[in-house]
């Protein structure tokens, strides 16, 4: 398999992705508390705010957190996220 060539620099060529991750509420025993579902894939940062807006109308839904993270998909090298928005209720550790 043949590596793409590294642009001039001899950095890699880096790639962002942007997800938009839902959270809805969970009995775990005795204990109620939120729970990640099903991550969305958006397209840019404009389609990730969109999807962000419309997460608390899916059932079951009672928060979501918009972010981004840029870095080397070949490596998995990645930055630290960026996060683009938050809505309802999400873990405290994301903000």
């Amino acid at each position: 398999m043949q590596r793409a060539p590294q642009p001039a620099g001899g950095k890699p060529p880096r790639h962002t992705v942007f997800v938009v991750q839902p959270f809805e509420m969970r009995r775990r025993g005795r204990s109620t508390g939120l729970a990640p579902t099903v991550p969305l894939a958006a397209r840019d940062e404009a389609h990730a705010r969109l999807l962000l807006e419309r997460a608390p109308h899916r059932t079951g839904i009672v928060g979501a957190v918009a972010f981004s993270r840029s870095g080397d998909p070949e490596s998995g090298d990645y930055d630290e996220p960026v996060i683009l928005g938050k809505i309802g209720d999400v873990p405290d550790e994301l903000i």
